[in-house]
């Protein structure tokens, strides 16, 4: 894997200039050019960890760690899935997965081949509007469908492969153009605040049985839309994301070997339904869910 370390973005990057564009500099060069003559002030404050291109290979494990800065995936080619606060995020070409700093990120490995950048960075810009984040991006959206995000992360790419004096200069200010895009595409294709209101709601109250009506009251939504905006936000059924939080929870406490039964009355399901609803998830009942962590942690 190919990565590009960056440092601080500082003025030194981003030089005020008067010069003219090459005559034959094609048009996205020339925006770039035009990015790097504006001053940092004027631009999200970032430190960027690393930026990373990954080649079409099978996709490697990252164990559970719990996240210290943003982490974007821009997916150019097959598929990926990460589990990001305990839910489980499937994305294809085309798609971005975004986790945020503070919550338990995860990646099984995969024989599936995928090809994508990785954006790892912290933010430094003060905080707007009472938000934690300047950014507020949903956890898995699809970044062709806006063209400017889709030319700025095909410019990186291609970059990336270049090699040229200037390389460091042109990745910094598309990154910087990237983040901004990325944050006017997410505020416009998402309505994040109802998003962040019902899966709060679903997290306070998975246990009881969530119903739509209800959630749509929560939001003060048609129900209709409601689902619609889950859908288009999430890439996942408001059903599907509860089963999906439901199962990571489950197996969290199976793998701390937690009776069938308590598990069962903590999903607020019978320990019977919970069993067959376990092995229709999952394949396997929670029995030999756990029988199987015990056996692979005795071979090892």
């Amino acid at each position: 894997m190919e990565e590009i370390q960056l440092q601080l973005f500082g003025d030194d990057d981003f030089p005020v200039t008067d010069a003219e564009p090459e005559k034959k500099m094609s048009p996205e060069d020339a925006a770039m050019t035009t990015l790097t003559g504006i001053r940092r002030i004027a631009l999200p404050i970032l430190s960027v960890r690393s930026f990373a291109v990954q080649e079409l290979a099978a996709v490697g494990e990252i164990p559970p760690e719990l996240l210290t800065e943003h982490t974007l995936f821009f997916i150019t080619d097959g598929e990926m899935t990460c589990i990001i606060g305990g839910v489980e995020y499937t994305a294809g070409k085309g798609d971005c997965l975004y986790a945020a700093p503070g919550v338990m990120f995860s990646r099984p490995a995969s024989r599936a081949p995928a090809a994508y950048l990785t954006l790892c960075f912290w933010d430094d810009t003060p905080k707007r509007d009472d938000r934690d984040s300047v950014y507020n991006f949903p956890h898995r959206m699809t970044y062709t469908d806006d063209p400017d995000v889709r030319a700025t992360v095909d410019y990186l790419h291609r970059v990336c492969k270049t090699g040229s004096p200037d390389q460091r200069r042109k990745q910094l200010a598309a990154l910087q153009l990237l983040l901004i895009q990325m944050e006017d595409f997410a505020v416009r294709s998402s309505d994040s605040d109802y998003v962040r209101e019902m899966k709060n709601y679903i997290l306070t109250h998975y246990r009881e049985g969530v119903k739509l009506d209800d959630l749509a009251a929560c939001v003060n939504l048609h129900p209709v839309y409601c689902a619609k905006v889950f859908r288009q936000s999430e890439g996942m059924s408001v059903g599907e994301f509860i089963n999906r939080l439901r199962v990571a929870r489950a197996q969290a406490q199976l793998e701390n070997a937690v009776e069938t039964s308590a598990v069962a009355r903590d999903l607020g399901l019978s320990e019977y339904y919970f069993s067959r609803w376990f092995r229709r998830m999952t394949g396997v009942t929670p029995t030999e869910y756990r029988d199987s962590l015990r056996a692979a942690y005795i071979k090892h």
